[in-house]
């Protein structure tokens, strides 16, 4: 009877409502306190004494919530520039108050999205445990940034029944609002994005298995996941490791088995090596922090990877080199009598033929550390503050030797010869917050340092005027801790700038320092580290990688893009080693300058594995051959034959395969360039 009476008033109340009312309503007795056959009668409905006034005057929340939203076009995504309905379900949650006159608005603050229809009002009464549909339309500007777009869903509705006239039922009308996110621009490459993860470090893309298609490598916690085309998980990634990894990934192929191998470092001072597949080769342990990453160069020449890391204390530090098996290099780990907070850059400075490690210290002192272990002449020198970012090596003048470039914690960069002496320095008025990135930008043949400060500015400092060029700095849409990645998106010769922030926005800039279009890329995420660019797919487009403290996206840019060399992973390359050729940066020019006389140029990476692009010019135009041959002189490929080329600056890249498209073994090559009477020989190492 007690239902039926309260059914009359509250028609549109479900059962669960009802029964509540009855519940909440009910007086307190003695016996309410008692039990039947042992079990306490609490919270049973005849527990207590029915008050069936105090029933109908209790006072039951509406509970409404979104429970799916829908762009209406084929996408599923706003596209920009079009104008879309977007249809939101919403219910009223079983046993809540049933609602009535319930009025709908949607707004956003983004300047680029505009609401034809922003009100939708629901009519009659909304029954607990039913659902409507709120249709809105919304339109967008062509360059709306692409990502997920707040807005906010603001709700009102009165309580629905038919309360007897001489009882006082004093209640607020009901309000709900919550923030939404909306996708707008390009879908994500199928299969994408990877959900539940927590990505701390840049991905890392690299073809792993020589297939032509690289993969995306990336950690979560305590995991190595592996994936391709489609978010197929590779071989047998994830890779679980106990402990957490706390570096960055690395790769090359350490031990010329043709297939790369992953390296990482954990929390617990441990260095791992995984085979393409995900399948442990070595574990190396000892017991100090591992700082930054761990770089990949072959220091002694002997045609293997070796891995270089430093680890730290409360004190002191140490540099360790190990093989591709997990043993020591001999003579190492040597102890560097400081704390060292950042990691090393790898390159032969001095052009003797073994590369060098470079770091810095927290007290400001910059070392150089040859093969044998030994600190090169002219090293410690010191910085006027802590040192907590890796160098970045590149040659910036007419000599064959590197040149040092490093900032302190006070925001002075350094600009040190590989001898040590000090060639330049100069303040940028505020803390850098990134690692530094190299390019010519703008194309006039200087070089352009490319770094985030701790005023949430992004700059292109020219070294040589130590002046920011035209239209720099930028001011970003939030802080940067992410070292900057540059590419020439759209194959225009011009390079472009990515940048994350840290609250979420995804950053590209033109080389002018305007915003490429549709970006920033605006996720509703944290993102806390580098992204990665390359095509993943093979279709002559980049697809932009990068991670959030939720997921791992993968944007297709739908443009062309362009080739040629610059700074496009964390660190300049999948090895880590802080290493920028510039003379392939100028070279990539065509039309910067025309050179005075044919010449061939050193190929790039040498050696290399599995790719390496060879540099020449031609001060007018021409019929070029360029052709590959082996240490007997046997042709192994012909990449250019008799080919018209107009004069300027050139390159072409070698995968290291034959005429038939088979791959070529390990060992000494020869590339030959022939242009009219000018003919000129140069060796390169295919290493595996």
């Amino acid at each position: 009877g007690a239902l039926g009476l309260l059914k009359s008033i509250y028609p549109n109340g479900d059962r669960d409502f009802l029964i509540s009312k009855i519940k909440l309503g009910a007086s307190y007795f003695n016996d309410m306190d008692g039990d039947c056959n042992g079990e306490e009668l609490s919270g049973y409905v005849g527990a207590g004494q029915l008050n069936i006034k105090d029933a109908i005057l209790q006072s039951i929340d509406p509970e409404l919530e979104i429970i799916n939203i829908i762009v209406l076009n084929e996408t599923g995504i706003f596209i920009p520039g079009d104008t879309t309905e977007l249809m939101i379900t919403i219910q009223n949650s079983s046993g809540s108050s049933p609602v009535n006159n319930v009025t709908n608005f949607l707004s956003t603050e983004h300047p680029g999205v505009s609401l034809i229809q922003s009100q939708f009002q629901f009519d009659g009464s909304l029954p607990s445990g039913s659902t409507y549909n709120a249709p809105f339309l919304i339109t967008s500007t062509n360059n709306v940034s692409h990502g997920d777009i707040e807005f906010l869903l603001e709700i009102s509705a009165e309580l629905d029944g038919s309360i007897p006239s001489n009882l006082q039922l004093d209640v607020d009308p009901y309000f709900f609002e919550k923030e939404i996110n909306i996708p707008f621009g390009g879908p994500q490459q199928y299969g994408y994005p990877i959900d539940s993860v927590d990505i701390l470090f840049s991905p890392l893309l690299v073809d792993q298995d020589n297939n032509s298609l690289p993969e995306i490598y990336f950690s979560s916690d305590s995991l190595i996941y592996g994936s391709m085309i489609g978010g197929l998980l590779v071989g047998n990634f994830p890779f679980f490791v106990n402990d957490k990894v706390i570096t960055e990934l690395s790769s090359a192929d350490l031990d010329n088995d043709d297939d790369n191998e992953l390296v990482f470092g954990t929390k617990n001072g441990l260095v791992y090596g995984l085979d393409h597949n995900g399948n442990q080769l070595f574990v190396y342990e000892q017991s100090d922090s591992i700082i930054g990453f761990c770089s990949l160069s072959d220091v002694n020449n002997d045609s293997f990877f070796e891995i270089i890391f430093i680890a730290t204390n409360d004190s002191t530090s140490k540099l360790h080199i190990i093989d591709y098996l997990g043993n020591d290099l001999e003579g190492f780990p040597i102890i560097i009598p400081k704390k060292i907070m950042a990691p090393a850059a790898i390159a032969d400075i001095d052009m003797d033929g073994y590369s060098d490690i470079v770091f810095g210290a927290i007290d400001g002192a910059v070392y150089a550390i040859d093969i044998s272990g030994n600190i090169k002449t002219g090293f410690p020198v010191y910085a006027l503050d802590d040192i907590y970012s890796p160098p970045t090596l590149l040659n910036l003048d007419d000599n064959p030797e590197l040149e040092i470039v490093l900032n302190d914690n006070n925001g002075v960069i350094y600009l040190y010869n590989h001898n040590g002496s000090l060639i330049n320095q100069f303040s940028t008025g505020s803390q850098l917050s990134s690692s530094i990135s190299v390019a010519d930008l703008n194309r006039d043949g200087l070089i352009e340092l490319i770094f985030s400060s701790s005023d949430s500015l992004l700059h292109a400092l020219t070294i040589s005027s130590e002046t920011e060029i035209s239209n720099w700095p930028i001011s970003l849409n939030g802080s940067s801790i992410s070292e900057s990645i540059i590419i020439d998106l759209d194959d225009d010769e011009d390079l472009e700038i990515i940048t994350p922030s840290y609250n979420g926005y995804l950053n590209i800039f033109h080389h002018d320092g305007f915003p490429y279009h549709n970006f920033p890329y605006i996720s509703q995420d944290s993102i806390k580290s580098s992204a990665s660019i390359q095509d993943l797919d093979n279709d002559g487009d980049y697809e932009l990688i990068f991670g959030t403290n939720r997921n791992l996206n993968v944007l297709d840019i739908n443009e062309i893009g362009g080739e040629q060399y610059s700074w496009t992973s964390y660190r300049g390359n999948s090895m880590r080693t802080g290493f920028y050729d510039v003379s392939l940066s100028e070279l990539s020019l065509d039309n910067l300058d025309i050179p005075r006389e044919y010449s061939l140029g050193n190929n790039y990476p040498n050696p290399f594995n599995p790719t390496t692009q060879i540099n020449y010019s031609i001060p007018k135009n021409s019929d070029i051959k360029l052709i590959i041959y082996d240490l007997l002189g046997n042709k192994v490929k012909t990449l250019l034959d008799d080919k018209y080329q107009s004069a300027g600056f050139k390159n072409i890249k070698w995968n290291g395969t034959n005429e038939l498209g088979a791959k070529t073994s390990s060992g000494i090559y020869f590339y030959t360039l022939k242009a009219g009477s000018f003919y000129q020989t140069k060796k390169m190492i295919l290493i595996k």
